[in-house]
């Protein structure tokens, strides 16, 4: 791994912050050792494919595996390219020239974050948010069937599962599957939470016979009944009180209904510099990028976007995105902010 050669120009609070990215500090390792080590994890698996299919042995599983390698390096190579272009692409000389004027110490390393952070692919969020949308509709349509289909089925008078219905039947006959310990769990606490009888008891009062079950709930309503009320074990009064509730709890398709309410209600958003970036329904990658770094930059470290700074910022769009077809200028960093839902302007002196 050779040492990265950084121009003279470049100032010391940005040489001293792509070095320890770079080669990392502390013991943590920097992003070109990342990026190494994912190389030769790459190459291996590629020769351990080539041998296997020499031997006309199954290689879907490695192939598998080999794309996900490869797409982290893919992404470790990308964003190690960003930051060297941050460190020697001579244009950042001028962007560098206004910061120096602009930033204070301390900030130096947050617009150099910023500037790299910004530099995404946002297409796969707004595809996630397109898929979002897609499967809110279809959790609201179905949920709505389902409790329709339910309801209905209550009418027709037959004796239908009282699963159908009944919310503690369903928890009594459903257990956790995530793992051994949450299942164990929630055998032992279903009780308590449904207002069951202890195991030792007769089973047929259980929730989730034929029948909705059926509780005693006891009244005292004179004082010549307090010494029967004390034989009441305090466990027992509060599992009845329990049980009380459960009976006056909604129906399952009641349960269902709300759901798709709330599906109706929802909408799908990502937050942030990505919610900042995406802003527009139209997807354009340099007007994507000037408002993540203008989020990042006023929302999340409260540096003034200034002439200055915005003209850094059109520097650092050519520079981060390494698109000779792509030009950025101050006016298109006001533009592009300017209509962005963070207002990055309000602070920045512009008349």
């Amino acid at each position: 791994m050779n040492a990265l050669k950084i121009p003279a120009y470049v100032p010391s609070a940005v040489r001293d912050y792509v070095t320890e990215f770079m080669e990392g500090a502390n013991g943590s390792p920097g992003f070109l050792s990342l990026r190494d080590s994912k190389a030769r994890e790459l190459y291996e698996i590629e020769q351990r494919i080539a041998e296997l299919a020499a031997a006309g042995d199954d290689t879907s599983a490695l192939r598998e595996e080999c794309m996900e390698i490869k797409e982290s390096y893919a992404y470790l190579k990308d964003r190690v390219a960003c930051m060297q272009r941050f460190a020697q692409d001579l244009n950042m000389k001028g962007a560098y020239a206004h910061l120096t004027k602009e930033l204070e110490d301390h900030q130096w390393e947050r617009f150099l974050y910023s500037a790299w952070a910004a530099c995404k692919d946002y297409q796969h969020n707004r595809e996630r948010l397109k898929q979002a949308k897609k499967v809110r509709d279809e959790i609201a349509e179905t949920a709505d069937k389902l409790a329709v289909l339910l309801n209905e089925s209550m009418t027709i008078g037959l004796n239908y599962p009282w699963e159908f219905f009944h919310i503690p039947t369903l928890l009594e006959r459903t257990d956790n599957t995530e793992s051994p310990n949450d299942r164990v769990m929630w055998q032992a606490q279903r009780p308590v939470v449904l207002g069951l009888p202890s195991r030792n008891e007769n089973p047929e009062n259980h929730v989730g016979a034929t029948e909705a079950p059926t509780i005693n709930i006891i009244i005292l309503p004179d004082a010549g009944k307090q010494q029967e009320a004390a034989q009441i074990e305090p466990g027992e009064r509060t599992r009845q009180a329990v049980g009380y509730a459960w009976q006056n709890a909604p129906y399952f398709p009641a349960l269902l209904e709300t759901v798709a309410q709330a599906a109706r209600d929802y909408e799908p958003q990502e937050t942030g510099a990505t919610a900042a970036a995406i802003a527009s329904q139209k997807s354009a990658r340099k007007t994507e990028y000037l408002r993540s770094l203008a989020f990042l930059l006023k929302e999340t470290y409260h540096i003034n976007l200034s002439v200055g700074i915005m003209k850094a910022m059109a520097i650092a769009a050519m520079v981060a995105l390494d698109d000779p077809d792509l030009d950025c200028s101050y006016d298109d960093v006001r533009k592009a902010i300017g209509s962005s839902k963070t207002k990055p302007l309000e602070d920045s002196g512009e008349k």
